[in-house]
């Protein structure tokens, strides 16, 4: 028989030990009540083997949920006012934008001069910083917080890509040119994706309300923006990649001639991103849209001899603009992972890219470069574009989305606005619309 005298002393230890010793003591006791069990029930039961079982199962659990109640936060009209309140504070001296009669935490940069595909005067391919360190640490307690609610949605942390450098502008503040140098999607997401969980673990604190103070003591309480900002004026941080590892972004707005209106009137495409992406979960944006990233399986980091050759490559606006296009609009899955392996130039001959470019030479499309967005909230540009497709041959194609949504969408150039006022539209899509309305080719369907 089991003394009871062993409980009660084991009962006085288990108070007086170090939660570790109560882990272990745990352990030891779930063991005994367990040899007691078996003996009266003759079975095995294992129990430490059901409570490994559990854990795995338990902390996905969490993760999802804090993961959750992170977005959801994120949604709040009582979050995003206040968020907009502390970044107004912050970048005083710029203004946000305003399109469809909604301010937009985002800067944008106009293009200083008309530039069309393939785009060859806004950057050197030569220029390419190359030398890359792909290592990367999660260290700090705010980058271990925000692993556990982005880590699984984080496909391919390795993969390379172009970090903005620097924006060349002119007098009038538009882009000439713009430079580049390299990083990883990792780096990406915990230098520039994970300023708006700052935000957010200020918010939630609600120890000192960010928005009555000063831009100054703002920064303060913000120490991973504040790094950046360091000895920087508020232009140089916006134009440039100090401080910070910024995926560039490229997007762009396609209008396409609609062949069953009478009217001849243009379409537009956008989706609702999925829900189990790293950024912007369930906001509607313009396709396509995506990283400035190689097309190299990732593996090809592992040959550093190849690696410089790889990366200036990839520094192609073209090809990495109709990856996008053939990916996002057509949900073609080799342009996505490039699992086999195949060369970059494979982007070029594919057959709806091909048509394109066909339409461009018969000037029944055009291509232009717009400007740049820089959305304040994760400090990152996005080079944004307009296709603008006049050949109704285009309107008959199969659109179909890709992993990043569960649909794709078109409507008129008349309905946008319903876009932008009653659906969450993605702050870089509202800068690429802003953008876009000022260039010739939108004003000139918008007008008819």
């Amino acid at each position: 028989m089991f003394n009871m005298e062993y409980i009660d002393i084991f009962e006085s230890y288990l108070i007086n030990i170090p939660i570790v010793g109560k882990a272990i003591a745990a352990i030891i006791a779930i063991y005994a009540i367990n040899e007691i069990i078996n003996k009266i029930t003759l079975e095995k039961i294992n129990p430490l083997s059901k409570l490994a079982s559990f854990i795995p199962v338990f902390g996905r659990s969490y993760r999802y949920s804090i993961r959750k109640k992170y977005y959801k936060t994120l949604e709040t009209q009582e979050f995003i006012m206040w968020e907009y309140d502390v970044l107004k504070k912050i970048y005083k001296e710029h203004n946000f934008t305003n399109i469809l009669s909604v301010d937009y935490p985002i800067v944008c940069y106009e293009t200083a001069a008309i530039c069309r595909y393939p785009f060859e005067k806004i950057y050197n391919k030569a220029d390419l910083d190359t030398n890359m360190n792909t290592e990367f640490k999660i260290s700090s307690r705010i980058e271990k917080e925000y692993s556990k609610i982005v880590r699984e949605q984080i496909k391919r942390p390795g993969l390379p890509g172009f970090m903005l450098k620097k924006l060349k502008l002119d007098e009038n503040n538009k882009i000439i040119s713009f430079s580049a140098n390299t990083g990883t999607y990792e780096q990406n997401v915990y230098t520039s994706h994970i300023l708006e969980y700052e935000l957010y673990k200020a918010f939630v604190s609600k120890k000192i309300n960010l928005s009555l103070l000063d831009s100054d003591n703002i920064l303060e309480l913000l120490p991973l923006r504040n790094n950046i900002h360091k000895g920087k004026t508020e232009s140089e941080v916006l134009t440039t990649g100090t401080g910070r590892k910024s995926l560039i972004g490229v997007q762009m707005l396609v209008l396409y001639k609609y062949e069953h209106s009478s009217k001849n009137q243009y379409k537009i495409l956008f989706i609702k991103r999925s829900e189990d992406v790293a950024a912007k979960p369930g906001f509607y944006q313009f396709v396509p849209s995506g990283g400035f990233e190689i097309f190299e399986n990732e593996q090809a980091i592992n040959n550093m001899d190849m690696l410089p050759y790889v990366l200036k490559n990839n520094y192609s606006l073209d090809k990495a603009l109709f990856r996008e296009l053939v990916e996002e609009i057509f949900g073609e899955d080799e342009f996505i992972h490039n699992i086999n392996g195949v060369p970059s130039d494979n982007i070029l001959a594919n057959e709806h890219v091909l048509s394109i470019i066909e339409m461009i030479s018969k000037k029944e499309a055009s291509f232009e470069f717009l400007g740049s967005t820089i959305d304040l909230v994760g400090l990152r540009h996005e080079l944004s574009f307009i296709l603008r497709i006049d050949n109704c041959d285009f309107s008959k194609k199969s659109f179909k989305p890709n992993h990043e949504s569960s649909n794709i969408e078109t409507c008129l150039i008349s309905e946008i606005e319903e876009i932008g006022i009653n659906k969450k539209l993605n702050q870089g899509s509202a800068g690429l619309l802003y953008l876009a309305k000022k260039n010739h080719l939108f004003k000139e369907v918008e007008n008819n």
